[in-house]
């Protein structure tokens, strides 16, 4: 029974996780991926927080990593509503997208949806940063359809 506790619980772990995210191909290099997501921070005026480079610090620690590079970006005006409404939300911003490579060597972005989080941090879908947010990172992924 236990066990089935278990697997019931690791599936519906997994689901949710799958679903919180948005993942898709680029259909540009690493290095090109890259650079199109650093352009697009900056033209739609978003603030670059950070970008941390996951591959170089695992291999300062002397293990191998395929590409993994995130970006920590946003908006105060977007963002401070959604923590004065709850300042949980703050464990999720700023905005995080992650660029990375797999094995074979296709690049993919990822981020987490804005309408998951505001579940997580109960909030309205509706809330009008949560609509800002998800405005901006369709147009982030619209940007790769073409």
């Amino acid at each position: 029974m236990r066990f089935l506790f278990l697997v019931i619980l690791s599936i519906s772990i997994t689901g949710f996780s799958k679903s919180a995210l948005v993942t898709f191909k680029s259909n540009k290099s690493f290095t090109e991926t890259l650079k199109s997501v650093e352009t697009f921070i900056a033209e739609k005026g978003l603030k670059l927080f950070h970008i941390i480079d996951h591959k170089e610090n695992a291999q300062r620690a002397g293990l191998k990593m395929n590409n993994n590079t995130l970006f920590i970006f946003g908006n105060p005006k977007v963002g401070t509503p959604l923590m004065n409404s709850n300042p949980t939300f703050g464990i999720d911003l700023p905005v995080k997208v992650l660029v990375y490579s797999n094995s074979a060597g296709q690049t993919y972005i990822s981020y987490n949806k804005p309408s998951k989080l505001s579940s997580k941090h109960s909030l309205s879908k509706k809330h009008p940063s949560i609509a800002k947010m998800s405005k901006v990172l369709g147009l982030l992924k619209i940007s790769f359809d073409k």
